[in-house]
């Protein structure tokens, strides 16, 4: 025990009150009426709490009406809602107990979903309130600590519904399709993101869309496109992910980012290179949110 229970002199014969954090002690300490005094004691309450703020990662703006799920190690299971400023905060129930107890790890998942199709993407306008969101996910513990302690836990969660997802692009060398690897860019590190979110959203189905230069006929950069998007699909499969839930699409160049147009106006074959390079690539979007999983849950397949 710490101090002031624990003391230099001799403390012994602790014993605590049934179900409750005070009891009774014996010791000599100094300032007693005898020899050896019975002193009684009572343990301040250890309380936590969690409290943060969830905001549209691209617009920073406050997520009003979020469901915030708390899951205990302990088998608890708890929601609330986000108010117009995107707060949610866990701490005492209606009867007095709390949601947060000692000893326990917490798992936090942040969602809201929306109906609505083809959300725009600017900030300001007036569809902001109908974005759905890919579920957030984070961790909390009170395992091993031993004070009052105020959590804060603060979620940037992306929208589903306003097109593409943003992660780090996944990139091919000109003519391929397997998955760009090297020391300056590793596709498969988007695929990773990809994977995890799939993994944190059972629900969603995505599209692949792969996309090439404008070099080459434009029958073979569609071939190869498909292709490309069929290696991103091949790589999550291997991961675990059901084939059901990806759907690969390649368009060729049909929808380049930097026209040839532009791309004449550059002065260096290396600048010119590298706009072709941004243009060869694999991007991802959240096709639906309906998707009914299967029984057994989806991951890496044991080795």
């Amino acid at each position: 025990m710490k101090p002031p229970i624990n003391s230099p002199s001799k403390d012994f014969a602790i014993n605590f009150m049934k179900k409750k954090e005070q009891g009774y002690f014996s010791s000599n300490r100094p300032g007693g009426k005898g020899q050896t005094d019975i002193y009684s004691f009572k343990m301040p309450p250890i309380i936590y709490t969690l409290q943060g703020t969830i905001k549209d990662v691209d617009c920073k703006k406050p997520i009003a009406g979020a469901t915030v799920k708390l899951i205990g190690t302990d088998g608890s299971s708890v929601e609330a809602l986000t108010d117009d400023q995107g707060f949610y905060k866990f701490d005492e129930k209606e009867n007095g107990d709390r949601f947060l107890i000692d000893n326990t790890s917490y798992t936090i998942v942040v969602n809201k979903t929306s109906k609505a199709k083809n959300i725009s993407t600017d900030c300001n306008s007036t569809d902001f309130t109908k974005r759905g969101y890919l579920n957030g996910k984070g961790q909390e513990t009170t395992v091993g600590v031993e004070r009052s302690t105020a959590f804060v836990h603060d979620f940037e969660i992306q929208c589903s519904n306003c097109g593409e997802i943003k992660f780090r692009t996944v990139l091919y060398e000109l003519a391929k399709w397997d998955l760009m690897v090297t020391d300056q860019v590793n596709s498969k590190d988007s695929l990773n993101d990809l994977y995890q979110t799939l993994i944190d959203n059972p629900n969603i189905v995505i599209e692949l869309a792969a996309h090439t230069d404008s070099r080459d006929s434009d029958q073979r950069n569609l071939v190869l496109s498909q292709k490309r998007a069929q290696s991103c699909v091949d790589y999550l499969v291997e991961k675990g992910i059901d084939p059901a839930r990806l759907v690969p699409k390649g368009y060729g160049e049909s929808n380049l980012l930097i026209t040839d147009a532009e791309i004449a106006k550059l002065k260096s074959k290396e600048e010119k290179e590298a706009a072709h390079q941004k243009n060869r690539r694999t991007v991802f979007s959240v096709l639906r949110d309906d998707f009914v999983p299967t029984e057994a849950p989806q991951g890496d397949a044991p080795q």
